[in-house]
C-alpha cells in the first residue's frame, strides 16, 4: 500500500507502507510511531493494549496512551484505568476493530472523524473535547479539566470531530 506525504503530487516526498489504514497485524510490520497522512487525516502506528477489562475496540473508539510509558512505546489502550490516573493522555481514534492484545494498527490522530460513542457530557457543535472517563470515549472539557484538549466538536449530532491528538 503506498501513501503520499503533503505536496507530493507536487514532487514531495513519497512513502511507502506495508499495510493499509484498516489493517492490524500481531507483528510490527511498519515500525511504531510512524506518521502517515492520507486524504488531509494524519494517522499513527501504534502497539493496542486491550487493559484490564479485556476490552475489544471498533473503528470509531477513542484511545489514549498506556500510564506514564505509553506515549514514548507508541502503546494505547480503550480502558481508562490502564491509562495515566492523573493526566489522562488522548492518543486519537482507532480505524479499525481489534479483538486480540498487543495488537499493532493504525489509529488517527489528526483531520475529520467519526466518533463510535457521543462525548460525555452535554456536546455542543464546536465544544472542546478531552479524554473521558468513560472506556473508549471523549469529554467535553470544563474549566477544571487539566487534560489536553485532543479535538473540537463539528457536528454533535453526527459524532463528528475535527481530532488534534499529538504525533
Amino acid at each position: 500500500m503506498t501513501g503520499q506525504t503533503p505536496g507530493s503530487a507536487e514532487g514531495g516526498l513519497p512513502q511507502s507502507y506495508v499495510t493499509g489504514l484498516t489493517e492490524t497485524s500481531l507483528t510490527d510490520l511498519e515500525g511504531v510511531g510512524k506518521i502517515r497522512f492520507e486524504n488531509k487525516k494524519w494517522y499513527k502506528w501504534v502497539k493496542y493494549d486491550d487493559g484490564t477489562d479485556n476490552l475489544d475496540i471498533v473503528a470509531g473508539d477513542f484511545l489514549g496512551y498506556f500510564a506514564a510509558t505509553g506515549y514514548g512505546l507508541s502503546k494505547v489502550v480503550s480502558d481508562i484505568s490502564d491509562g495515566d490516573a492523573t493526566t489522562p493522555f488522548g492518543a486519537g481514534v482507532a480505524v479499525a476493530a481489534v479483538t486480540v492484545t498487543n495488537t499493532f494498527m493504525w489509529i488517527q490522530i489528526k483531520g475529520l472523524v467519526t466518533l463510535s460513542l457521543d462525548p460525555t457530557g452535554t456536546p455542543a457543535d464546536s465544544n472542546a473535547l478531552v479524554p473521558s472517563a468513560t472506556n473508549k470515549a471523549m469529554a467535553i472539557a470544563t474549566s477544571s479539566d487539566v487534560e489536553h484538549i485532543c479535538g473540537h466538536t463539528i457536528d454533535d449530532s453526527a459524532k463528528l470531530v475535527y481530532l488534534d491528538c499529538p504525533w
